[in-house]
């Protein structure tokens, strides 16, 4: 399956906060279970005071694996 690439505009538009909240709440007891990795962001610098953000996480018992730069 090729990969879905979804802008903030995206997101915004196809879920909403309260949507979003008890999907983030079993995100989270999956982590506690050890089914779920979140790594903490991760930022280089990019010249002239720019920098790139990196964040990964996986969320194996739901089969959701996603990144975002």
């Amino acid at each position: 399956m090729p990969p879905l690439l979804l802008s903030e505009e995206d997101v915004e538009s196809l879920l909403s906060v309260e949507e979003a909240v008890p999907i983030i709440e079993d995100a989270f007891a999956q982590q506690a279970r050890g089914a779920a990795t979140n790594r903490p962001r991760s930022r280089i610098a990019a010249g002239a005071g720019r920098e790139v953000h990196s964040m990964q996480a996986s969320a194996d018992e739901s089969g959701v694996y996603g990144f975002k730069t």
